[in-house]
Parts: C-alpha cells; sequence; structure tokens
C-alpha cells in the first residue's frame, strides 16, 4: 500500500514558513520593499528579496557549513521545516522538490565542472 504525505513550507519575504506566509497575506502585507541600490537601476528599485542575514541565521541553525548558495540554503531550510511536520522513516520515502527559481548564483561558475 503506497501512502501519500504532503506538507509544504514557504520560504519568501514575507516569512519562513507557511503559516507566516498567510498570515500576512491575509493581513495585507507585500514582501515587496524600495532598495536604494543605483547597481541595476539608477535611483532604486522596488523588489522582493528575501533578507540574505535571515536566510544565513536560519541555515547555521541546522549547520555551521558555508558551501551552499543562496538558494541551496532555502532549499535545505523549506525541506527541513516541511520534513519537521510528518515524523516519517525518511529511509523509505521519496521526495518532490520544486521552486520557480533557478540557481543563478552558479551562472558563470565552474563548480560542477570536472578537473
Amino acid at each position: 500500500m503506497k501512502h501519500v504525505l504532503r506538507s509544504d513550507h514557504i520560504i519568501s519575504p514575507l516569512g519562513f514558513n507557511t503559516s507566516e506566509n498567510y498570515s500576512k497575506i491575509f493581513a495585507g502585507e507585500s514582501g515587496i520593499t524600495f532598495f536604494d541600490d543605483s547597481k541595476f537601476i539608477p535611483g532604486g528599485y522596488h523588489a522582493a528579496k528575501i533578507n540574505e542575514n535571515r536566510i544565513d541565521e536560519a541555515f547555521y541553525e541546522l549547520t555551521s557549513s558555508s558551501d551552499f548558495t543562496r538558494l541551496e540554503k532555502m532549499m535545505i531550510l523549506a525541506v527541513n521545516g516541511a520534513l519537521k511536520d510528518l515524523g516519517i522513516d525518511l529511509q523509505r520515502t521519496g521526495l518532490v522538490v520544486s521552486t520557480t527559481k533557478g540557481n543563478i548564483d552558479l551562472l558563470g561558475s565552474n563548480r560542477f565542472t570536472e578537473d
């Protein structure tokens, strides 16, 4: 008999779990803020960016390893959060992970090339 369990864990500028995200959305909050950074657009820009320090703080509660990109850290945090709620045997569990973003931190790198 196959069992299907579903769990989710949203990491966004609004929060670091699904309930925090939903609460802020229903309260009318937005993750879009103004960034006074002319590096990309003169005069700054509005964007929904996840605070890098918050990612690192949450990630280092799991491990002290720093050999991960920003996306990899967020994926590990999301998977860890989703699995915490399930209490399942990870040796007998399939896992599907999805994201709407690619790992742009690796663009132009040779991290996966063979020596």
